[in-house]
């Protein structure tokens, strides 16, 4: 069973309605890592609603949170907003965009919000800094302030860490906007009188969102307003002594349940480690569906359980992802057969409807189990487009070898194909699959071969089939080392080093398909 299936079982037993929740909070620009937990989310709302629960998700942005400091992606003109919410200073200016065009995290949350729409990811936006505003946390704030000592001691005792003399369950804004450094003086509901770090006195209406509850606080009273049943989030909140943990302890101070947690492990960029957009270690939602299929991303997320670490790689490791779908999705109908069988294993069947399972989560549009195949390999895909700059010799390449349709290519493979291009001529395409044919052979590197190397580029010249397939490159390339006398393993380095200048490359007969026989001819023959 996969793993979102298996935790729609979990909330099933809790009751048939539920809200899944996640949430960011838009400091900076919002990545790969952070989508884990969106279309985990979504996922688990499938589940649920395959199993016949009524489910909604919803997405918090933390837009109440203050900006923690000057991240290195910012100016330093952003040095006197710190300390002040998210949703209320100005946006960095953006390629001649004004500053002050929307708010700062207006500017970070839109293209990840654009980003889930074209996932499929079925999500509704819930604004914290309006929900404060429009008195959502009001009897929440209300609470905490009348048992500041039930708080203080739920959080020392179980995050095991001591709190300062002046801490409070409240934080209000400053005289001049800011979260930080100011002093609770006394409490009257609905007010909080306070001192600043500039001597200045005031009050904050809680029933206003004249400021916000510390996250420890700030969690467990969005679940209790937005009655939520579960949620995913990090691992360093499920960690004992976390705020998972002190979140259900305040939880039960507001007269409800902590929702069912589903804990998920990082995603690291190779060689790079756990994303973070405040260190700008980032690969952006938005800069992989432009280089990617949704179908992609959310495939990485739905065929990794969620406390499995994941080591994403934007080059070898990608097409290799995209590769594993492709051949996933070939597999489906028989997957459908087999699982029928009465006398399949209870271990075969469980790996087929896992592997079902991560497939149609993995689809963009929900219940969508045959559309987004295309039957042509990624690594295939980055030759051709590589080889053909023009989309249409792309097809005519692809009619040949695979049986497309050249004149009226599907949209999958259209949509496949413009992707593959911007990938290519980006940054995150990997320099060992990127091919450049030779206009004409290296000549220091014809000077160096020996005699074998020598007659074998002969017979290849000599012996040249009529076209290029997998048979014929074979019974080629064989007959070559035989009348050559040279292993096979050195033949074919000779072979790309003839074409490509490397020593490997992609399957040869994929190579030779792709290229004009003009153009191969021209190449043995200059080498002779």
């Amino acid at each position: 069973m996969h793993w979102a299936d298996h935790a729609a079982q979990r909330l099933a037993e809790r009751g048939d309605k539920h809200v899944i929740a996640t949430g960011i909070t838009p400091s900076g620009h919002i990545h790969v890592g952070n989508m884990r937990e969106v279309l985990t989310g979504d996922m688990l709302r499938r589940a649920c609603e395959d199993a016949g629960l009524d489910a909604e998700l919803i997405y918090i942005a933390d837009t109440a949170d203050p900006l923690r400091k000057v991240y290195n992606f910012l100016d330093d003109s952003y040095q006197q907003y710190v300390g002040h919410q998210l949703a209320s200073i100005p946006a960095p200016d953006d390629k001649g965009r004004p500053e002050g065009e929307g708010s700062y995290s207006e500017y970070f949350l839109r293209p990840f919000l654009e980003a889930l729409q074209d996932t499929g990811t079925e999500v509704r936006v819930v604004d914290n800094h309006q929900a404060y505003l429009e008195g959502k946390y009001a009897e929440h704030s209300r609470t905490v302030c009348e048992n500041v000592d039930t708080i203080r001691e739920i959080i020392e005792r179980v995050s095991g860490r001591e709190l300062s003399r002046d801490w409070h369950p409240y934080s209000p804004l400053d005289s001049k906007g800011s979260l930080d450094g100011v002093v609770v003086q006394s409490y009257e509901w609905p007010y909080l009188y306070w001192t600043d770090s500039n001597g200045v006195s005031g009050k904050a209406d809680l029933r206003k969102g004249d400021g916000k509850l510390p996250w420890r606080i700030d969690w467990p009273a969005r679940w209790d307003w937005n009655g939520i049943t579960c949620e995913p989030f990090g691992k360093d909140h499920a960690a004992a002594g976390g705020s998972y943990d002190t979140g259900k302890e305040i939880c039960a101070l507001f007269g409800n349940e902590a929702p069912m947690s589903l804990p998920y492990e990082w995603i690291s960029l190779k060689g790079q480690g756990a994303m973070s957009s405040s260190k700008g270690v980032v690969l952006t939602a938005r800069e992989l569906l432009d280089i990617t299929p949704p179908e992609i991303m959310r495939f990485l997320v739905a065929n990794n359980k969620p406390r499995k670490a994941i080591q994403f790689d934007t080059g070898e490791g990608l097409i290799g992802l995209a590769d594993e779908y492709e051949r996933l999705g070939g597999q489906i109908p028989t997957m459908l057969k087999d699982i029928e069988e009465e006398e399949i294993s209870r271990r075969k069947k469980n790996q087929i409807e896992d592997s079902l399972g991560a497939w149609r989560l993995s689809q963009s549009v929900h219940g969508d189990m045959i559309s987004t195949t295309s039957s042509i390999s990624f690594s295939h895909l980055s030759l051709v487009a590589q080889m053909k700059p023009d989309d249409a010799d792309v097809w005519t390449s692809l009619k040949r070898s695979h049986g497309i349709d050249a004149q009226n290519p599907n949209s999958v493979l259209v949509d496949r194909l413009m992707r593959m291009r911007n990938w290519i001529s980006g940054s995150h395409f990997p320099e060992s699959s990127r091919i450049v044919v030779n206009n004409a052979p290296n000549q220091e590197w014809l000077d160096s071969l020996g005699s074998k190397e020598l007659e074998f580029i002969k017979s290849l010249h000599t012996n040249l089939p009529s076209e290029f397939n997998e048979d014929s490159t074979r019974n080629w390339v064989s007959q070559a080392c035989s009348d050559s006398q040279l292993p096979a393993r050195d033949a074919y380095s000779v072979l790309y080093r003839l074409i490509i200048s490397k020593d490997r490359g992609p399957r040869i007969a994929s190579l030779l398909a792709t290229m004009d026989s003009e153009h191969i001819t021209a190449l043995l023959s200059a080498a002779i």
